[in-house]
């Protein structure tokens, strides 16, 4: 997938992302928000981000070619125990340095219209406390579909799936 919005670009993330992409996830604001703060070391965190950014479903978000986030699609388990590659779970995460500018809702916006034409059921998680994560799925209309607990973090989530 490649598109553009208003102000970005949405495209493949590749291995030359690599360096920017790893000083995105090691940032504290954004490791909390999306997890990576559950790696113990930076070898591990470095593995991380090699096997996203090599995933066919990764995408940088770029702004005036700088990578500034990223938006993960993978696809759920299907009721084979395979993967179902028509319903896909999404996350993401920006620099915040451009948080609050509406640029991950424009991004986020774009890859589910892009989704939802192919026929295609995204869902998204946000962790309980995480208000500005709940607000963005809600502004670019995903509606509340469940509430889980994370298994690995013990910390209450919301679900929701694009509409």
């Amino acid at each position: 997938m490649s598109l553009a919005t208003h102000r970005l670009t949405i495209k493949q993330l590749t291995m030359q992302d690599f360096d920017r992409y790893y000083q995105l996830i090691s940032d504290p604001r954004v490791a909390e928000g999306a997890g990576f703060n559950l790696l113990s070391n930076r070898q591990m965190l470095m593995e991380v981000a090699k096997r996203q950014i090599e995933d066919p479903g990764s995408l940088g978000v770029y702004r005036q070619g700088k990578l500034i986030g990223a938006i993960l699609l993978f696809p759920t388990v299907g009721a084979t125990g395979g993967p179902d590659q028509k319903r896909l779970e999404m996350s993401y995460f920006l620099d915040p340095t451009v948080w609050r500018q509406g640029l991950m809702s424009e991004a986020v916006r774009g890859v589910v219209k892009e989704l939802l034409n192919q026929h295609k059921v995204v869902i998204a998680e946000a962790f309980a406390d995480n208000a500005a994560s709940i607000a963005l799925l809600k502004k670019v209309d995903f509606k509340r579909v469940g509430q889980t607990k994370d298994p690995i973090v013990g910390r209450e989530k919301l679900i929701f799936t694009a509409m």
